[in-house]
């Protein structure tokens, strides 16, 4: 992902696409979803606490998304980016902190699937980057 953003210019990664998000906001998108990873799923925070958002945002994808692209379009991108980076980088740290077989638990203790913790570290980090890494270029490559 960072490589999709790699010696572009400012007005380059702020400026909107064709689906209204810019390069900013869909980093932006990328660290919503990893602080929501780190500080709620992983460390027991309410979403609400975490995202600021209301329970009634946070059952609707479209409406958490939509909510924090238009707090990161406040934002200067050297702010976004910072921010990405410090939250990448404290979530690295918490994975590394603790043995696999931690992530290999069910996030849920009542889910009767079992689902491990595993499946939304993947969903909101190597999962995501690809992704959005793919919005971006398209972005990019509207100009």
């Amino acid at each position: 992902m960072q490589d999709a953003v790699a010696g572009r210019s400012e007005a380059e990664l702020t400026t909107p696409g064709p689906e209204g998000w810019s390069a900013r906001e869909h980093l932006g998108h990328v660290t919503f979803w990893e602080r929501l990873l780190l500080e709620s799923y992983i460390g027991g925070r309410p979403a609400t606490e975490v995202t600021g958002l209301d329970e009634a945002a946070l059952r609707d994808f479209n409406a958490m998304n939509a909510a924090n692209a238009e707090r990161t379009r406040g934002m200067s991108l050297q702010e976004v980016r910072t921010q990405g980076r410090a939250l990448h980088d404290a979530l690295l740290a918490e994975l590394k902190s603790r043995p696999f077989d931690r992530w290999m638990e069910p996030r849920f203790a009542d889910d009767p699937d079992e689902r491990p913790l595993m499946l939304w570290i993947a969903g909101n980090t190597y999962g995501h980057y690809g992704e959005h890494a793919e919005y971006i270029r398209l972005v990019l490559a509207a100009r």
